[in-house]
């Protein structure tokens, strides 16, 4: 851990993944506010951070507050929600069983995604896919997908927005576990690979970052 002083109050700290966290400091010399420019959650565990401070991660927009008390090992609590947007050539959905596409990446040791709500877009191109038309979004590693969509795959004209819905409580088992620490989000084909289909598809991904 480095720190070099910028200017009053004012401090870049190189962590150990090489993202860097630029941070203001209160009165006391307790980091306040933050920015870290990459990576999904906020990486810099040292006791640098008063308690309520607020810290962004750039590469996604998220931010987090330190629940912890000043200078402990900081506590991230996510605040609101954040959005990615994620295409799909025609050639990943053709393979979207055998290969299933990351939507959000692993947050990190201790953290889960929660999928809030995701928006599929289909551009039709020549012919619509057919077989195995199933879309499944969940967690890389989990039981079973938190969010489905039917109906997107096959549409035969034009640009078509549908949402993915929740699947159904009897679809889970009393030992089913459907959020794993530490893994991704993904999007896949139920069953089998798509056939015959040329479009693409975009899908709009809301979700919220949790620590364990």
């Amino acid at each position: 851990m480095k720190e070099t002083s910028i200017g009053t109050n004012l401090y870049t700290v190189s962590d150990v993944d090489s993202s860097v966290l630029i941070a203001l400091c209160d009165s006391s010399g307790w980091a306040m506010q933050a920015v870290q420019s990459s990576g999904l959650v906020p990486s810099v565990s040292a006791g640098i951070f008063g308690n309520g401070c607020v810290i962004v991660v750039q590469e996604t927009g998220a931010s987090f507050v330190n629940t912890a008390a000043d200078g402990l090992a900081p506590s991230w609590s996510a605040q609101g929600t954040v959005t990615a947007k994620v295409s799909l050539t025609s050639a990943q959905i053709l393979a979207l069983n055998t290969t299933p596409v990351t939507l959000v990446a692993a947050p990190g040791a201790g953290w889960i995604i929660q999928p809030v709500s995701v928006i599929g877009k289909i551009a039709f191109a020549t012919a619509a896919y057919a077989t195995n038309t199933t879309l499944n979004v969940g967690i890389a590693g989990a039981s079973d997908a938190l969010l489905t969509n039917t109906s997107l795959l096959p549409v035969t004209a034009g640009t078509v927005y549908q949402p993915f819905f929740g699947i159904a409580q009897a679809s889970v088992t009393g030992n089913d576990n459907e959020f794993v620490a530490n893994a991704a989000l993904t999007v896949s084909a139920a069953t089998g690979n798509p056939t015959a289909g040329a479009g693409t598809m975009s899908l709009y991904v809301t979700y919220k970052l949790i620590q364990l």
